[in-house]
């Protein structure tokens, strides 16, 4: 800011005025030429806790290309305005919207992500985490290798179900959205990429989706069985104790494709195959949802929300299937056998034969 106290960008900054941080009221410098983007910086020696040192120049022509992005678009935006009350810096603050937009090109400690975002939670403001496209990690065509650091960058809609990411290039934002897990950083999502130039948008298909992650189920059965986390040997010990199944042979109904799968912390066959069994094992045809819970957190499965939706939208997939039928609130009955076969064709054959229902149908 100006020594009168007035908000000035560094583009239209002249070098020889007097420019303070509007943190910490100290005195900055302006750095611009031919090579650089213009911004300020603190001198060498002065300490300042409300802003970000060393501020690379992708995160400056990220931040430029957002911010006059939202001005094209008729929109109130505010660049790096400063909340006295939580003490913190957003990049950008669309006013009318109340919300607050994040552009981070580097892995920060999670803590600190969710520490800024309850700051803004205070302020009522919704906030949007952008990433550097850099750390977009692809194994495949809809396939992505997902961190901790991604997982709490997360932006979920409730309405929906759905989740999100969004990257950040040089010219489009790029969204990885309807996340399904199938393991804890193996990730499935569909993307779109808008451009930020111009009207140019583009989707990959939904159906293909489905078709890559049977596919990936398949593979996934075929491969020698290694390094398993303790609760896997908890469910493959299991398993073998009660129906002599190997873990190759998992009902293929384990492996469900679900939105809400992203609210779940564990590989898909984990959490999916304890709730199968207990539906399997329940005596009276007759059960409840509740009861399916409670069993679920006694195996100390870790949730990223609240486990009730998750199991629900996995409970409507079932009834699709015409495994189970819905007759009450909260409360199903047992209309087909669900069936365990060690044999591993059969197992790749109703893999098959999912694949081809996912296809045909449209739930995620």
């Amino acid at each position: 800011m100006t020594d009168k106290g007035h908000k000035m960008f560094a583009e239209r900054a002249k070098r020889q005025g007097i420019y303070y941080c509007p943190g910490c009221k100290q005195n900055v410098q302006l750095k611009k030429g031919s090579n650089r983007l213009p911004h300020f910086a603190h001198y060498k020696n002065n300490i300042c806790t409300y802003t970000q040192e060393g501020e690379s120049q992708q995160h400056l022509k990220g931040k430029y290309i957002l911010y006059h992005y939202f001005k094209k678009q008729k929109k109130q935006i505010q660049l790096e305005p400063y909340f006295q009350q939580i003490k913190q810096r957003p990049d950008l603050f669309l006013v009318d919207e109340r919300l607050v937009i994040e552009y981070q090109c580097s892995v920060i400690p999670t803590k600190l992500i969710k520490r800024r975002s309850k700051g803004y939670e205070e302020m009522t403001y919704k906030s949007i985490w952008i990433i550097g496209s850099h750390l977009i990690n692809r194994l495949g065509t809809y396939q992505y290798r997902l961190t901790p650091f991604h997982w709490t960058m997360i932006n979920d809609f409730p309405a929906t179900s759905s989740s999100s990411l969004y990257f950040l290039d040089s010219t489009s934002l790029i969204t990885l959205h309807n996340l399904i897990p199938f393991s804890k950083q193996n990730v499935f999502a569909l993307s779109s990429r808008q451009s930020l130039t111009n009207d140019r948008r583009w989707n990959l298909k939904k159906e293909a989706l489905f078709e890559n992650w049977w596919k990936k189920v398949q593979k996934n059965r075929l491969k020698p069985i290694r390094h398993l986390s303790r609760k896997e040997r908890e469910l493959q010990s299991y398993l073998y104790e009660n129906f002599q199944l190997s873990y190759n042979c998992l009902p293929s109904e384990a492996y469900l494709p679900l939105s809400s799968g992203w609210m779940v912390d564990e590989s898909v066959y984990l959490w999916q195959s304890w709730l199968l069994m207990m539906i399997k094992e329940e005596v009276d045809p007759l059960f409840r949802v509740e009861k399916l819970l409670w069993k679920l957190n006694a195996l100390t499965i870790h949730f990223r929300k609240p486990p009730k939706e998750a199991v629900l939208e996995y409970l409507c997939h079932l009834q699709y299937l015409k495994i189970i039928d819905k007759v009450g609130s909260n409360i199903y009955k047992k209309r087909n056998p669900i069936i365990i076969s060690n044999d591993l064709a059969k197992s790749l054959k109703r893999d098959e034969q999912l694949m081809d229902f996912y296809r045909k149908n449209k739930f995620t």
